[in-house]
Formats: C-alpha cells, structure tokens, sequence
C-alpha cells in the first residue's frame, strides 16, 4: 500500500497569514518537507524552542528578573508560583512537563506578570508573582533559553556553565544595566598536562663506591641514560558559547542607554604544552676491585673503577594547546536603532610551548680499589672517570590562537514577528505516517474556529488551499 510520510516544520496556517507557505509533495512525491518554511534560521530555531515547553504567545511570559547567577542548559520560562504558592497553584512542585520527555524543576529566579492569571496558566494570582522553571530534556542538552514578555538584567551578571553551547533570549523586550553576560571559561587556560617523570636510567649500573661481584682489575662501566620523550601537545581551550538575541526591542535600562549586557565570550586560552622528558641518569661504573697480596709482595694491583655512562638527552617540550573560538553574537530586533553590544568575542590566546626536557646526569665513575699495605700501594688515579651529561631537549612551539567570534545585528519586520510569535500555527502532526487518502491529524498552537493549509508543490508551483477541520482541543484534521 502507498504510504505518505511528512515532516512537518513550522507553518502559518489561518487564512490571513499566508506570506510564507509551506510546500507539498506533487503526485510523484512521496513526502513532503516543510522545513523551508520560515527563511531565517535563528527565527526558525526560536519559535521552536518557544514550541518545545507549550509557550503559545510571548505576551503571556511576563517579566524575567535576572540577578547574579549561572546557569545550565534548559528552557527557563516563568511559571506563577507554582514552586511555592501553595494550592491556589496547585502542587508547590514545578508545574507538569508540556510534553513528553522534558523534565521541569524549580529555579531560584523570580519574575512577575503584567497581566495577572494569564490564559497560558490559568487561574488567578493577585500577586502576579512568579517563579522561573527550567525544563530539561534531551533536545536541549546544551542550550540555555530564556523565554520572557520583558527580561531585566540589573546589576546582574549571568554565567553560563561549561555545559552551555547556544544562549538564546526570547523575549518582546529586554533592558540592561551594568550587567554582563559571560561563561565559565572566559579569561581562563586549558588545564595543564602534568609532567612526566625521567626517562629510564641507564643499564647497566653499579656501585661506584663499594667492591661487587662486578668488581674486576677493569670494572665495567655503567650504560647510557634513555633519551626524554617529546611532551604531548597542550589541552585545546574551549570555545565560548554563542548568543542570540531575539526581540521587538531593547529598551533603555537603568542608566538610559539602549544596550545589552557587556558579553564576554572571548575563547579559554590553549593549554601549554607539556614538558619535555628528563633524561635519564647513566649507569654509574662499578668500582674496581682490591689488590691483592701474598706474604711478600702485591700479586695484582688495586683495580680500576668503571666509568659513568653517559645521560640521555632531555626531550623537546610539547606543542601549545590551541585557543578556543570567540563566540558568536546574534542580535535579531524590530523597533528604533541598532542598540549598544558591548563584548569581548576574540578567540582564546595560543597555548605556549612546553618547556625542554632537562639532560640527564651522567652516571658516576667507579672508584679504584683499595690498596693492600705494605706491599699494594693506593692507585686514586685508577677511579673510572664521571658520564657525560645528556643534551638539553628543545621548548616546545606555540599552540595557535582561536578564531575570533562574530557579531551579527539585523532588523526583523513586525508583521514576521507577530506572525512568527504570536500567531497560529501548525506545530506537527500526531502520526507524521499515513495511508495515502486518510486523514492527517495536525497538532496546532492560537488557532479557533475554521482554518486553512496552503501548500506549494515544489515541483509545478500549484498551490493547494486545504480546509483544516478542528477535532479536538490544538488538533486539526487535514
């Protein structure tokens, strides 16, 4: 049997929002992509972020007041009291995740609504009060959203954890003073790689002060230190997570200038290199063994000592850790002029050269053997002489600095905000798989009463205009 298969993007579907369409299969097709939907990425990707935690209209967000506080991946979006008011919210718990596998827990940041017992909540808070809940899943494992009406940023500074990649702010407004945004890697290096012990000694090697069984008339002498290694190349810096601000406009903060937090994104510096290997030690030379006499005259002289080996030579020190990228800034806004971003986004500095490898020392000459009085005198000149000492490894070259990040500001028109935030949508279907002829049950957002699709064949440019048929509570039949 013929079967239809969609994926479905983002889609205005009333009939007075219309400007972008979405687009459908010819007769030959067999699926149809709506993902081409909305031109803007960024838009795109904030509407959909909005979508994940049931967030239908950013006027019914409130208002965000951001202090001094870090802040993990998850969608941050205000919720009235429900962490605390008590049964007027019903449970003193976070609110019920809005969809399957996203998670809800309670924040210590609080807020307000501008209009108390807003629909989106239900219910009615005299206080308007709120607390903020961040929603945890899978599709938000390194991002941090913060989705309000108004966002306050007071006197506030708002650090992300290493964890976070992309902030995004969504919201209608947002006013700022002295505050700033920044992570948790900005003005830090890499960690540094711990230094390895010496290389091995050499082999082999013997007392040089006391007669062994290797002492002899000529002792032997000790072996070469082992060469140092190469240091391994310093711990890349982490790049700074990206921004994107998203907004009708940013309003004037405390100190009466139109800005944004200072944003400080620049990349975490290159870790250095590790440090070159030590050589190792030479062997040190046996010492020689005793004379020898009889009871009349010396028989053999005392013997001579070993001579030292030689040190290894020191290994070269590690290449530098490459700096982190600066992070990007987006700031995408309707209303007046561009507004002051302030920021540091240059990538992390390189990461310098590991230091050189010490020389090994050289092992130690044995020392003569002992005379025999009267007749076997001392023979100090027969001591082995000392090894040479290693050569001194090379430092380390530096690592290479991060890329700059970017900052990017553009204007977005009213209508494509309004029809992007606060208009009806097709947000997906319930089975996205059917038989061809069926019906496709769509999932919506601010859409009553009667509605229409309008599809675009990608191949011949026909338009289709389909009724969408309420069946239930956010849910139309195609």
């Amino acid at each position: 049997m013929l079967r239809l298969s969609l994926t479905l993007g983002l889609m205005i579907a009333t009939p007075a929002a219309a400007a972008i369409a979405p687009t459908a299969p010819s007769a030959a097709a067999t699926s149809v992509d709506f993902s081409t939907l909305v031109l803007d990425p960024s838009l795109a990707r904030a509407r959909a972020l909005m979508t994940l935690v049931g967030i239908e209209d950013l006027a019914d967000a409130g208002t965000v007041d951001l202090s001094t506080v870090s802040i993990a991946p998850g969608v941050y979006a205000l919720s009235p009291d429900a962490c605390g008011l008590g049964a007027l919210a019903g449970p003193s718990g976070p609110p019920s995740p809005p969809t399957g596998g996203v998670a809800a827990s309670c924040t210590g940041i609080s807020g307000w609504f501008s209009t108390y017992g807003p629909a989106t909540y239900g219910g009615l808070f005299g206080s308007g009060s709120g607390t903020v809940v961040q929603y945890t899943g899978e599709e938000m494992s390194d991002i941090a959203v913060i989705v309000a009406d108004h966002v306050i940023f007071e006197d506030a500074t708002l650090t992300l954890s290493s964890s976070v990649r992309e902030l995004w702010i969504i919201a209608r407004s947002v006013e700022s003073s002295s505050s700033t945004i920044t992570w948790e890697g900005a003005g830090r290096s890499a960690s540094s790689i711990s230094s390895m012990s010496a290389a091995a000694a050499g082999t082999p090697s013997y007392s040089p002060t006391s007669v062994s069984s290797a002492s002899a008339f000529r002792s032997p002498s000790g072996g070469a230190g082992t060469a140092g290694a190469s240091g391994r190349t310093g711990n890349a810096g982490r790049s700074a997570p990206d921004v994107h601000v998203v907004v009708v406009d940013v309003l004037a903060g405390a100190d009466g200038v139109r800005n944004l937090p200072q944003l400080n994104l620049s990349g975490e510096a290159g870790g250095a290199g590790q440090a070159g290997q030590a050589g190792g030690r030479g062997g040190h030379g046996a010492r020689g063994a005793n004379a020898v006499a009889n009871l009349v005259n010396c028989t053999q002289g005392a013997g001579w000592g070993g001579n030292g080996g030689a040190g290894g030579a020191g290994g070269r020190g590690g290449a530098g850790g490459a700096g982190g990228a600066g992070g990007d800034i987006e700031l995408l806004y309707v209303n007046g002029l561009t507004p002051t971003v302030a920021s540091s986004r240059g990538g992390g500095a390189a990461g310098a050269g590991g230091s050189a490898g010490s020389a090994g020392a050289g092992g130690t000459g044995g020392l003569a053997g002992a005379g025999v009085w009267p007749y076997c005198r001392e023979e100090p000149t027969r001591a082995g002489r000392n090894g040479s000492a290693g050569a001194v490894g090379s430092r380390g070259a530096a690592g290479t600095a991060g890329a700059a990040g970017t900052l990017t500001t553009d204007t977005i028109d009213y209508e494509t905000w309004e029809a992007l935030f606060t208009s009806p949508w097709l947000v997906g279907a319930v089975d996205p798989v059917v038989d061809v002829g069926a019906e496709l049950e769509l999932m919506t957002e601010n859409i009553t009463g009667g509605a229409r699709a309008i599809l675009v064949d990608q191949l011949t440019g026909t338009v289709h205009v389909l009724p969408l048929v309420a069946s239930a509570p956010d849910v139309y039949t195609l």
